[in-house]
């Protein structure tokens, strides 16, 4: 018998309206009376063009059920989805607009179309909320934008490109939420001079003059030949210098506690530990205030007592630091350790012991660094092979004190997400996060609403940044 084949070739974009039809005498075997693809969709054409677009997305699943494997079915059903959407949106009913589109992602999640409408419906609703005053539900709509769109790069770039609009327009009628609600968002999709320099200005604007700094030179990164870049720079530093002399620094008061019989010579020993410091107090804004125990041992004393292992030189336990010194007290190492113990113990008191261990040990080992440089070999090692690394393996690596390699992955994996961070939103950025984190919120929630992105978004990111260029200039 004849069997009949189809071939069709699109006329439309977003919907069928014309179809070319081939009959052969080979190819796919069909019922003669089964209808093919196209037929389904130029019935639900009719329909729609009626608006009646439930009888159309009812025609459009009947012919998806004939053709479960038709990627061009596949695609007909989600483009069905996105034009009842968009009819729902401009009847101003977004929420049913946002159920359809929903259905249609959790049925082809990697549908490029069905990405871009979802994301930008998110959007539009997060903008809408933030408007309204709705700032969680706001922030929580923004997030699944964000990590919708991030599946593509060039949703990424569209939906970046919304919310950059829709916070200029903010910045001109003086919503701060929603200025910082859109250009956060438009920035973890993508780093673009436009919104750089937009957020400098909300920044300089609000008086936040550090911030302000931040990001025009972040946007001076994206476009270094730009000359007004240079004069905005130059005079907000200029201005920041004005601020620093207005301030006044503490000097900190350690109980300092000897084991052995090294001879200490006390006046370097202090000056050393009042820079260290200043340099994490200022890092962090922060002087706990108070006596900071500190308490040196032998290294023999220090292996017996504590049954640490051999990567581990000091620690703070809560009640104090906690040091071993090799041979005496002017062992080169020293001031490393001071600062990264002593970070410790600032970071406990100021986020009240909820601080997770990756962004303390992180921290740590950023203010260790300034005195013994850290080389990432594990990481690029990790990364060289192909791996992806998680804050939830991280943390994993610290208990692991017997795997060494493990333990000083983790080390060097903790400092590039803090790198990371002040990278994309730093010193600010950081003390932002803590800042919620010492109010209560768990890390994954914090990075949420001051970074405006999940966290599952923010480990994508920090994955690109550690194999950019950016990671290996450090």
């Amino acid at each position: 018998m004849t069997v009949l084949a189809c071939k069709y070739k699109s006329m439309s974009v977003l919907g069928i309206s014309a179809a070319v039809i081939i009959l052969s005498a080979s190819g796919c075997s069909e019922d003669p009376g089964q209808k093919g693809i196209y037929e389904y969709v130029r019935e639900a054409d009719k329909y729609m063009e009626q608006d009646n677009y439930d009888q159309a997305l009812y025609v459009l699943h009947e012919g998806y059920e004939t053709a479960l494997d038709s990627k061009e079915m596949q695609d007909q059903l989600v483009r069905g989805y996105v034009k009842y959407s968009r009819f729902l949106d401009d009847k101003g009913e977004l929420d049913e607009a946002i159920d359809k589109m929903e259905m249609a992602y959790e049925m082809h999640d990697k549908n490029a179309l069905a990405i871009h409408e979802l994301s930008y419906l998110y959007a539009k609703k997060a903008v809408k909320y933030s408007e309204e005053g709705r700032a969680e539900d706001a922030l929580a709509l923004s997030i699944k934008a964000v990590d919708t769109a991030m599946q593509s790069k060039k949703v990424r770039k569209n939906i970046s490109i919304y919310f950059f609009n829709r916070g200029v327009e903010a910045f001109q009628r003086n919503d701060d939420p929603t200025v910082l609600l859109c250009l956060n968002a438009s920035y973890a999709l993508k780093k673009s001079f436009m919104t750089l320099d937009m957020l400098a200005r909300y920044y300089y604007r609000k008086g936040d003059l550090n911030r302000a700094l931040f990001f025009w030179k972040k946007a001076k990164e994206t476009e270094p030949d730009n000359a007004d870049i240079d004069g905005k720079i130059e005079k907000v530093r200029k201005e920041i210098e004005l601020e620093a002399g207005k301030q006044t620094v503490e000097t900190e008061h350690f109980d300092i506690q000897f084991y052995g019989n090294n001879v200490v010579d006390v006046g370097t020993l202090s000056r050393t530990l009042d820079g260290i410091y200043k340099e994490v107090g200022d890092d962090l804004r922060f002087y706990p205030p108070g006596i900071t125990p500190l308490v040196f041992y032998r290294e023999d004393d220090f292996r017996e007592i504590f049954k640490q292992a051999g990567i581990v030189r000091a620690f703070y336990d809560g009640a104090g630091i906690r040091i071993s010194v090799n041979a005496d007290y002017n062992d080169p190492l020293f001031p490393g350790l001071a600062a990264h113990e002593y970070t410790h113990a600032v970071l406990s008191i100021l986020t009240n012991n909820e601080c997770p261990i990756w962004l303390h040990e992180g921290i740590a080992v950023l203010e260790q660094d300034k005195y013994i440089p850290s080389t990432l070999m594990y990481v690029f090692n990790e990364i060289g092979r192909g791996k992806e690394l998680s804050l939830e393996y991280i943390d994993g690596g610290f208990s692991e004190k017997e795997d060494e390699e493990r333990l000083a992955l983790s080390y060097e994996a903790a400092y590039t997400a803090v790198l990371f961070i002040l990278d994309k939103w730093g010193w600010d950025g950081l003390r932002g996060l803590l800042d919620r984190i010492g109010k209560g919120t768990h890390y994954a929630n914090a990075i949420d609403e001051e970074f405006y992105v999940s966290r599952g978004g923010f480990e994508k990111m920090w994955n690109e940044y550690l194999k950019s260029d950016s990671l290996y200039a450090k």
